[in-house]
């Protein structure tokens, strides 16, 4: 029987078990994240909401999108950790940016 050369270690480790939480825990927020964003794009279909839309995609921008731009340019680009932490800052900040200007966005019926 030939040996598996790259099965060098057991994966019964604590380490091994605290990296699939992690990426299972990253992989549930990408998938809530994408429900609330379809969800959202939905109901702007249906009843042209576009404070619902807002919500929804500054949400998406805030967990979702950075989550997915980071594991994308980590593993595709030739990119230094510095310039892929601050660009996935940026997304979560424009996010965020959106959530504010749908909650205290100024709006004509306010008084």
């Amino acid at each position: 029987m030939i040996p598996h050369p790259l099965q060098t270690a057991s994966t019964n480790t604590p380490e091994t078990v605290l990296a699939i939480l992690l990426f299972l825990g990253l992989f549930v927020t990408v998938v809530v994240s994408a429900i609330i964003l379809w969800r959202g794009v939905r109901r702007y279909w249906q009843d042209r909401n576009v404070a619902l839309l807002g919500l929804s995609v500054g949400i998406a921008f805030t967990t979702g999108i950075p989550i997915v731009a980071n594991m994308g340019l980590s593993t595709a680009a030739n990119l230094e950790t510095a310039a892929i932490t601050v660009f996935t800052n940026c997304l979560r900040l424009l996010g965020l940016g959106l959530l504010l200007v749908v909650i205290y966005g100024s709006r004509g019926d306010r008084r």
